[in-house]
């Protein structure tokens, strides 16, 4: 992407966020898991299996359209694992005709084969990537998937060398040891990376991942290490905000994700992180009924008082809501580094 359209992307980032938060108070960013069917069995994921209903490519194109004409602004494509829909190229192709900023997030094994149709209408791309090594296809019980995965990062380069890409790595107990080694694998693919500290339970899912969770001392070394390493240059997309939210004991934040995002289940349903019940679904209401519900705002009002997520959009959304200078730097970072 070229850097006058990645600063342009930026500051409209920037402004939605203050229209939001100042004017409109509705969200601008939809956050859509179009399937929850995977191919992968990573023991720490608590969105696989939600449903196995899925809506149709007429259906999800309806939904982005009247979404745009509400106001939303940016589109997260996500799962299970969406490249295993078989319209993905045309749900991708309809985001990006539509006018969203849009981002997809994958596990990259079917990256490949699908580079060519998907990625010239992406604005961005996250592969998400555990071990440095074949280790990953062990940890998410998916033979071959790490060299898939490599394979489609440099596939996705070519088609797309303006696209956003970098690399998505969840800290657990696992591979707390392989930062230095993730690191090494992004710079020498020359993309970006992202490091998380893991969610372990979630309202709407039966799975308990806290045998993986690192404990507040070990997750404070960690990720006092990638500080050393971001501040030694290399391509890290944390800001030092969410860095220092887990450096020393995890600190206090103030949620804000409900008022930024809407999250939309594979079925339909729009997903209330703090309910195991969905709020609503887009087949029965509208998307403009759903932004009027009392019961949403009700539950903007109660996220303020979250701060049990520790993923890296729920945490740096929260830095920047408030204008944290270095949530800010860091944001103008992930926007127009490579």
């Amino acid at each position: 992407m070229k850097p006058g359209r990645r600063l342009g992307y930026l500051l409209r980032g920037l402004w939605a966020i203050v229209r939001t938060r100042f004017i409109s108070h509705r969200p601008f960013l939809l956050s859509h898991l179009v399937t929850s069917r995977c191919n992968c069995s990573c023991p720490i994921c608590l969105w696989r299996g939600y449903s196995d209903e899925e809506l149709s490519t007429e259906e999800i194109v309806s939904i982005y359209e009247e979404a745009r004409e509400e106001g939303f602004a940016a589109l997260v494509l996500w799962g299970g694992e969406p490249l295993l829909r078989d319209d993905i190229d045309r749900i991708v192709r309809a985001a990006h005709e539509i006018g969203f900023v849009t981002l997809l997030i994958t596990n990259g094994y079917r990256l490949p084969e699908l580079a060519d149709l998907i990625c010239p209408y992406l604005n961005a791309l996250i592969v998400s990537i555990d071990f440095p090594s074949e280790r990953h296809d062990l940890f998410r019980g998916c033979p071959g998937l790490f060299g898939r995965a490599v394979a489609g990062i440099e596939k996705a380069k070519e088609v797309n060398p303006d696209m956003k890409l970098s690399i998505n790595c969840v800290i657990t107990r696992l591979n707390k040891d392989e930062v230095e080694g993730m690191i090494d694998l992004a710079d020498r693919l020359g993309v970006s990376i992202t490091f998380e500290s893991m969610n372990t339970r979630m309202p709407f899912s039966s799975r308990d991942a806290t045998p993986f969770k690192l404990s507040p001392e070990e997750e404070s070394q960690v990720f006092e290490l990638i500080r050393r390493y971001k501040l030694r240059g290399h391509r890290i997309n944390n800001s030092i905000a969410y860095l220092e939210t887990f450096i020393g004991g995890k600190k206090r934040f103030e949620c804000h994700s409900l008022e930024v995002s809407l999250c939309l289940q594979s079925n339909g349903d729009v997903r209330i992180c703090l309910s195991p019940r969905p709020l609503a679904n887009l087949r029965e209401v509208s998307i403009g009924e759903v932004l009027r519900m009392r019961e949403l705002r009700e539950y903007q009002r109660l996220g303020r008082r979250c701060h049990i997520c520790n993923d890296y959009g729920t945490v740096e959304c929260a830095h920047v809501w408030r204008f944290n200078p270095q949530a800010l730097l860091g944001a103008a970072f992930a926007f127009l580094s490579r």
